[in-house]
């Protein structure tokens, strides 16, 4: 029986300590993405995560949760490439980050 990438980041995270209220917030925050996206990890593209900016700013996120949410994908795509090694770069870059006023 295999679980989702995202329980398995989740697991990783309580491993790694992480306070529980941090591991809820990451699983929240990846649910959402990819329900929005509705695809498997590996096939996301840095188009997917712009998408995926817009649609927050359209929904006038601030860019503080909006960057929040960025820092967890860019976490769980790093976990994914080094630690579980099933994703060749990371699809959020340093330019996806939004600047603050």
């Amino acid at each position: 029986m295999t679980t989702d990438p995202i329980t398995q980041f989740c697991a990783y995270l309580q491993r790694r300590n992480y306070s529980p209220h941090t591991i809820d917030n990451y699983g929240r925050d990846l649910r959402l993405f990819f329900a929005l996206v509705d695809q498997e990890p590996c096939t996301v593209s840095g188009r997917d995560v712009t998408a995926f900016i817009e649609q927050q700013r359209a929904s006038q996120r601030a860019a503080t949760t909006i960057n929040r949410r960025l820092n967890t994908l860019q976490h769980f795509f790093a976990y994914l490439a080094t630690d579980r090694q099933t994703l060749g770069s990371n699809p959020v870059k340093p330019s996806h980050f939004l600047r603050r006023g």
